[in-house]
């Protein structure tokens, strides 16, 4: 049985920066890197209760989704110079195409999980990766999640690094499905221009994570869980304030 105490929680779905860190999503990190002051948010006793929904390495989830359609493309090639050898070297050193992407999903704001317990901190946890697998499942067709991290070894709200390759077939130049984000949202109904996609895209998303705390009997309270996309800037605003 769920036993989070609070009435109603905010909910944050954000896009992370294409800097991502894997190696600090998944705690992967050197001593020397955990002594670096970007590094000093992490209460490591607690990284043990962080909850692992899915780790494969980017090159490999590559080979997976895109060996097969680079054979069918390199088959129909005449010339050598126009078959491609390396597909994510190919897709990374691209200007228009999208190597992964990361979303940040928060349950509430940390004044939330200050009044309540640890465990209850775990409880909320289990709710992003109960969303995050419906997620994954929803959107598989466009959204390839090749990494995603529940943290809840920071103060604060329990949040999710997901890491993702975008997927969108139907190419009639080189081969046939690409990584393109904007061609993916596109595919999966959110039209428009510049992020008018991305918001409709995450307020369906919202509206995924906000059926689930339904159903808990918790309510979604309105307002951004923080204005900053990652918990320790919003806990050196904090600090500041």
């Amino acid at each position: 049985k769920m036993t989070i105490t609070a009435k109603e929680l905010s909910i944050s779905i954000k896009s992370g920066t294409d800097m991502t860190n894997i190696r600090h999503n998944n705690r992967t990190l050197t001593e020397k890197e955990y002594a670096m002051p970007e590094h000093n948010h992490i209460i490591r006793e607690k990284s043990k209760h962080n909850i692992v929904v899915q780790q494969m390495d980017i090159k490999e989830a590559y080979h997976m989704l895109f060996d097969d359609k680079v054979e069918a493309y390199n088959a129909k090639q005449k010339r050598a110079d126009r078959k491609i050898d390396d597909y994510y070297k190919k897709v990374r050193k691209s200007g228009t195409l999208n190597l992964q992407k990361e979303l940040i999903v928060g349950l509430g704001a940390k004044e939330d999980w200050d009044k309540m317990t640890f465990n209850e901190k775990i409880e909320g946890g289990k709710v992003i990766e109960q969303y995050l697998k419906e997620f994954m499942e929803a959107n598989k067709d466009h959204i390839f999640v090749y990494n995603a991290v529940i943290h809840l070894d920071q103060a604060g709200a329990p949040h999710a690094h997901v890491n993702y390759i975008p997927l969108a077939p139907g190419y009639k130049n080189g081969i046939e499905t690409q990584p393109s984000f904007s061609k993916a949202l596109n595919q999966m109904g959110y039209k428009g221009k510049g992020k008018f996609p991305f918001i409709q895209f995450r307020e369906a998303e919202v509206k995924r994570m906000e059926a689930i705390l339904n159903d808990l009997g918790i309510k979604r309270k309105l307002g951004e869980t923080n204005k900053d996309p990652n918990v320790q800037a919003y806990k050196q605003r904090k600090d500041l304030e």
